[in-house]
């Protein structure tokens, strides 16, 4: 029987996510996470010692990093391979919370219900589709591990010590296992940091007492989590500044904001933004809260409905905001991915109570009851369907995103990068103009603007906009760099030169800067110089196909 369900609910879930593997990259994160990475181009001991020895976008995540570098030799960047994969991990995330159900000593039924729930939930299409948010499946799989490791655990020290908890627990093998699924998880993505906590909650759940052994058992897991997590946690975590009241507003929205959206799974955005100060969001937000308090109260003698709640908080709270003033996304659908498992697990359980309730009335009333619940289930499959759409490429992405906002600058910047790339420029220049209406003050809507013109053959043009984004952010290399490019079009090797220098001060390890510079010299017939670059391009990137092509012009001269 669980052979059946779990086979059934891995074809459901799949299934439900088969629309993503037409899916494309998108220009959100995905170059800067996979396309643009070299080091993901070869598996080389050199380069996966970077994976663990860096971080990208001030995030830890060498495993996700990994990961991206075994499938890059496997399917180059076809797309397609990065998408099955993502759907697999979640079919397997599915099938540990069904058995993570089992373990807790739910049916068959209700874990099935309640991993089909997680399966096919709409609010999990952004982890899954979104080729980036590999992260959210690869710590999640290890972090299911774990807390199943952890539970079995739980019942090795209750059959040798009574429930006291009191044996040394590094001696326990499904201890170790937690341990090392657990380092697993935090490698993959910081938002692991939880797990020890989870870990709390499941010795309230079993009964276990906290005692000494109780707390040093979750030590361990601080040693090596907190050390780690610092990582990323250090660059993004700062103190509100907003003022008491407008950062308790803040924190409850973001709080209730996931509750509203996994059970009212109606419309999902890509980027939300927070609502305005005076709006009314912010009372239905108290509402819901004060209306969780008071069920919580209610229900406090019901370990399921607690359970469900400290799973969610715990393993969420990290990611509840005070403010606004740091985060491309204060709120995302992807932070739900696992802080949902309670949920689902409780909503399977309440759905096979249902079941078994109808089954001592009248066959009419149980039949009302499946075809209701075979309704409920066909509309959230119907609405991953759907939602797996959104992300095929960056034109529907974005799209969606102005479907919602329709004023959002980042959408309309990203929307034109889109047409850029594609070659569509009156559109891409169209949506600059109107990010830089919005936004002033945005320097990548100049910077784009800038390479529209240099397509147009525009170049005094386009040497103006990168001027100008260079006078919003001195610091950005990249505008340095193709500023330097258009000088070198133009025939002024030296301000390219010196355009170019300014470009590799700010990020020592710019090989295009580097290349770019190479030519330059060239072009003055400064050899030395130029042949210099070109090594420190090798010495940066062994492969590098344009520096091997230009330092065997210079040998065969």
């Amino acid at each position: 029987m669980n052979r059946k369900a779990a086979l059934l609910i891995a074809l459901l879930t799949f299934l439900a996510f088969l629309p993503s593997l037409q899916n494309g990259f998108v220009n959100w994160d995905d170059p800067s996470f996979i396309l643009e990475i070299r080091q993901l181009r070869s598996l080389s001991l050199a380069n996966i010692k970077s994976y663990f020895t860096s971080t990208v976008q001030r995030i830890y995540v060498p495993l996700t990093l990994l990961s991206f570098a075994i499938e890059h030799s496997l399917f180059g960047f076809n797309p397609f391979g990065f998408h099955l994969t993502n759907i697999l991990l979640h079919v397997i995330v599915t099938l540990l919370v069904f058995r993570l159900g089992i373990y807790f000593g739910l049916s068959t039924t209700a874990s099935a219900l309640g991993a089909l729930v997680f399966g096919i939930h709409p609010m999990h299409v952004e982890s899954v589709a979104w080729i980036t948010e590999r992260k959210d499946l690869l710590y999640s799989v290890f972090y299911m591990i774990a807390v199943i490791y952890y539970f079995r655990y739980l019942g090795e020290i209750r059959h040798d010590c009574g429930g006291t908890g009191g044996q040394v627990f590094f001696r326990k093998r499904f201890y170790l296992f937690t341990v090392i699924f657990g380092l697993l998880s935090i490698l993959s993505k910081p938002m692991a940091l939880s797990l020890p906590l989870i870990f709390f909650v499941l010795d309230w759940f079993s009964g276990r007492k906290f005692t000494r052994a109780a707390f040093l058992d979750k030590a361990v897991h601080f040693v090596y989590i907190m050390p780690v997590a610092f990582i990323t946690y250090s660059c993004h975590m700062r103190i509100p500044g907003e003022g008491i009241l407008k950062s308790l507003n803040v924190w409850v929205w973001t709080l209730t904001f996931y509750l509203k959206k996994f059970f009212l799974p109606l419309s999902f955005v890509p980027l939300y933004r927070l609502p305005s100060a005076f709006s009314p969001e912010y009372i239905l937000s108290w509402a819901i809260f004060i209306s969780m308090i008071a069920a919580l109260f209610y229900y406090r003698k019901n370990r399921w409905v607690l359970f469900s709640f400290l799973f969610f908080f715990v393993s969420i709270f990290f990611l509840l905001r005070f403010d606004n003033r740091a985060d491309t996304s204060i709120v995302a659908d992807r932070f739900m991915y696992l802080p949902s498992v309670g949920f689902c697990l409780l909503a399977g359980m309440v759905l096979d109570l249902v079941l078994k309730e109808m089954s001592i009335k009248k066959a009419w009333a149980k039949g009302l009851v499946m075809i209701a619940f075979g309704m409920l289930f066909m509309l959230l499959f119907a609405k991953t369907w759907s939602q797996n759409r959104i992300w095929r490429n960056s034109g529907t992405l974005w799209t969606s995103v102005l479907d919602f906002y329709p004023d959002s600058p980042d959408a309309h910047n990203n929307l034109g990068s889109h047409y850029l790339d594609r070659g569509e420029l009156e559109q891409a220049m169209a949506e600059f103009y109107l990010t830089s209406y919005l936004k002033p003050g945005e320097k990548l809507a100049y910077y784009n603007m800038a390479e529209v013109f240099y397509r147009r053959n525009q170049l005094s043009r386009a040497i103006e906009l990168y001027t100008k984004t260079l006078s919003l952010d001195p610091g950005y290399a990249p505008a340095y760099n193709n500023r330097g490019n258009m000088y070198l079009l133009s025939g002024l090797s030296n301000e390219a030169i010196s355009d170019y220098s300014r470009a590799i001060a700010l990020d020592p390890e710019y090989i295009d800067a580097f290349i770019n510079r190479s030519t330059a010299y060239m072009l003055l017939q400064d050899d030395e110089n130029a042949l210099n670059d070109l090594d420190k391009v090798l010495s940066l990137d062994s492969e590098n196909k344009t520096a091997i092509m230009k330092k065997n012009q210079f040998i065969n001269r």
